[in-house]
């Protein structure tokens, strides 16, 4: 679910164009965004890809920042408990011992992984993962910031027009 932060209109000139400054207060929570992507996955050996779109014009302005990875999508979303069965062997291998690398709820990421020794098995029930619904983690730390960054914008533009 990628994350979308748009400006709300409003006209300062005659054009009726957006201002400088609230477009370049919406790159600047852009890149906000795509470094909160970026933390959450720091510690993964996997890299996923972070998405960014923006349309930033004086009649539009739109930032979405986000991620179509599988991994990703696992994590962020949790997993049902399932089986796995080994595919290409007769056994699966794995380590008795994991601790993971993100915490449900927290824009971040730590060590971790697995640990412990080697495990042989025929299969195992998976209990599942526990949704770590990364993007409304990152809505919550950076809602009050991006509010606060749109708010000096328009102020920033009315002070430059005279109109504030």
């Amino acid at each position: 679910m990628p994350i979308a932060m748009r400006a709300v209109k409003a006209k300062l000139n005659a054009s009726g164009a957006l201002p400088p400054e609230v477009l370049k207060a919406l790159k600047d929570a852009g890149d906000r965004l795509e470094e909160d992507y970026r933390q959450v996955t720091k510690t993964w050996h996997h890299k996923p890809d972070i998405e960014r779109q923006e349309e930033l014009s004086s009649s539009k302005a739109r930032v979405v920042v986000g991620s179509s990875d599988r991994i990703y999508s696992y994590v962020t979303k949790g997993t049902p408990a399932h089986r796995i069965c080994p595919r290409r062997a007769k056994r699966l291998r794995f380590r008795e011992g994991y601790r993971s690398k993100t915490t449900p709820g927290v824009v971040g990421s730590q060590a971790g992984g697995s640990h412990g020794g080697e495990v042989f098995s025929a299969g195992v029930s998976h209990p599942g993962t526990e949704k770590r619904d990364f993007e409304n983690a990152i809505v919550d730390k950076e809602s009050s910031w991006f509010c606060d960054r749109m708010n000096q914008a328009f102020r920033d533009a009315a002070r430059r027009t005279g109109g504030g």
